[in-house]
């Protein structure tokens, strides 16, 4: 399902590209000659020359998507199907810290982020430590700016306020992600029962292809 509105979205974008090269009339010609031309002293219209696909495709309305599984109070970031815009973070790897971005933090696995100012919720910890046991799930703790010392287990700190901001995260807030990138669930204070019921809802959708569910 997903990959067929994908595969549209595609051609959709080629057609358009298609048309600004060999222009199939002549108003199709005057607008390109007028990007053309345009765009030597305004370089924002650069981006209308290659009108193919240059972000990832949204699966907002794929019925893989466990839509109860968002809370309506976020103002802002990304909804489930989407994939998660990127911001920088300090990332902390075996006691050592650098400079990275959010998207390290995932992989082919899902991954379940917890914005945190003193610690996670015990009982969301225990569920994703067992759930992990049996399902390749990972939880990544991002510690909220200049709390990095106060949230034990940290993966990484919001050292700008940038993805507090960003996703409207207040302490305790979580998004699950698949192991595709693509988002499948946020919360603003998830209990363990939260975690398991999304994950059983993809694992379970009829639409999710056998080697997706391999996969995951």
């Amino acid at each position: 399902e997903e990959r067929v509105r994908a595969a549209r979205e595609n051609l959709r974008y080629a057609s358009k590209g298609a048309e600004f090269m060999s222009p199939p009339s002549a108003p199709h010609r005057l607008l390109r000659d007028a990007v053309l031309s345009l765009s030597i002293r305004h370089p924002e219209l650069t981006s209308l020359m290659s009108p193919r696909q240059h972000s990832a495709n949204d699966y907002a309305g794929s019925s893989l998507n466990h839509v109860s599984a968002s809370d309506p109070t976020f103002a802002a970031g990304p909804r489930p199907g989407m994939v998660l815009p990127e911001c920088p973070l300090t990332l902390v790897e075996g006691g050592q810290v650098r400079e990275g971005y959010l998207t390290e933090l995932l992989g082919p696995h899902f991954t379940l982020l917890v914005f945190a100012e003193d610690g996670v919720n015990h009982a969301l910890e225990t569920s994703a430590a067992r759930l992990s046991q049996s399902l390749p799930l990972r939880l990544r703790i991002v510690a909220a700016k200049g709390r990095r010392a106060k949230v034990p287990g940290c993966a990484a700190e919001d050292h700008l306020g940038r993805l507090q901001r960003l996703y409207d995260l207040a302490p305790g807030s979580a998004y699950l992600v698949r192991p595709d990138g693509h988002l499948l669930g946020r919360w603003r204070a998830p209990s363990g029962a939260d975690l398991e019921e999304a994950l059983a809802f993809l694992l379970a959708s009829p639409t999710a292809s056998p080697a997706g569910k391999a996969a995951s």
